[in-house]
C-alpha cells in the first residue's frame, strides 16, 4: 500500500465497532474516518482501489437513521490525488446483523472523481 493511504488508516486504526445494542435511537453523532473502496471492473483501465477522508453525520431514530456526510482527499491505488469529492446520505440502518461481518449501513453515494489519467469515476445518478 502506498505511503498517503497507509498513513490515512494509521490515522484510524484499530477499528471498533459499536456493538448494534449501543447505537442511539434518538440524538446524532458525526463519525470521522476514512473510506476505502475496491472497483469491480479491473480490466477498463481505470484506477481500481481509492481510499479518503470521510465523516459522517448522523441523526438516531427507532427505526431509523438519518445519514448525511462526505468523503474527499481522495487518493488512488497508485497514491496519486483524484479530484472530486462524494456526498453520502440515506436512512437503512439494520440494527439485527452482525456488524462484524453483516452490511448494518447502506449508503447512497453521489459525485464525480478524476484521477491523474483524467477518467472519471461517476457515481449515483
Amino acid at each position: 500500500m502506498q505511503s498517503a493511504q497507509a498513513a490515512m488508516i494509521s490515522d484510524y486504526s484499530p477499528i471498533e465497532y459499536t456493538p448494534l445494542a449501543l447505537i442511539p435511537v434518538s440524538g446524532s453523532a458525526v463519525y470521522d474516518g476514512y473510506l476505502s473502496g475496491n472497483l469491480l471492473n479491473s480490466n477498463d483501465g481505470l484506477t481500481d482501489t481509492i481510499i479518503s477522508e470521510m465523516s459522517l453525520t448522523v441523526g438516531f431514530t427507532n427505526s431509523s437513521v438519518n445519514v448525511l456526510g462526505s468523503a474527499s482527499n481522495f487518493r488512488d491505488e497508485d497514491d496519486a490525488p483524484m479530484t472530486g469529492s462524494l456526498m453520502f446520505s440515506n436512512r437503512d440502518l439494520d440494527r439485527g446483523a452482525d456488524n462484524t461481518s453483516d452490511i448494518t449501513l447502506k449508503l447512497n453515494a453521489n459525485g464525480t472523481l478524476s484521477g491523474a489519467d483524467e477518467n472519471d469515476l461517476v457515481f449515483g445518478t
